[in-house]
């Protein structure tokens, strides 16, 4: 006896082949919108502490501006160092219209791991750290040894070895004009 399905047969449901093909397009979608959320969080992230770089350095210049809420002037000087993480404000005396005696840390600004400075460049000669002082009563700027410079940074997200994003900083004290240029991998 020989059996046979009916001619009317209704198909019901999905092949398993039409089942895998669906799943491989969504997992597609989903790596695909995965890279560009990370993508957008780090250039996302790096934007924002190259930010805070720049609001640093117009906040220390605006204290020197301004004085001391006593009403005496103020000198500021800010830190800062290849690979590090923090930029320290110094403050300083006042004497004598020469800012002098930079030894209290008087806050620091705290970037976001692993955002960090990449490289400094003072008058485009490669440096490990440099100061920037704020002298009253206009907040003139100055660079290490109380030259008027340029100064380059190049804030980076990632390590040294697989540096995913860069923005660069220019500073310009004779124009006390600091830039950030756009994110570049």
């Amino acid at each position: 006896m020989k059996f046979s399905l009916p001619q009317t047969y209704n198909k019901r449901g999905f092949t398993l082949i039409e089942l895998l093909m669906v799943i491989v397009i969504i997992s597609i979608l989903a790596v695909l919108a995965v890279n560009a959320y990370i993508y957008a969080r780090y250039k996302g992230l790096l934007n924002l502490q190259t930010e805070k770089v720049v609001e640093s350095i117009r906040s220390a210049k605006y204290e020197v501006t301004k004085g001391r809420a006593e009403g005496e002037p103020v000198c500021n000087a800010l830190r800062i160092v290849v690979g590090a993480e923090i930029i320290e404000k110094h403050e300083g005396e006042y004497v004598g219209e020469i800012c002098k005696n930079f030894l209290k840390i008087g806050s620091k600004y705290v970037l976001s791991t692993p955002v960090n400075v990449g490289s400094i460049k003072v008058n485009g000669n490669e440096a490990d750290e440099v100061f920037i002082y704020f002298s009253p009563p206009d907040g003139e700027m100055f660079v290490n040894e109380g030259t008027k410079s340029k100064i380059d940074l190049m804030m980076q997200f990632g390590d040294k070895d697989e540096i995913a994003w860069q923005r660069e900083i220019t500073i310009d004290a004779l124009t006390n004009v600091a830039k950030m240029q756009p994110p570049k991998k």
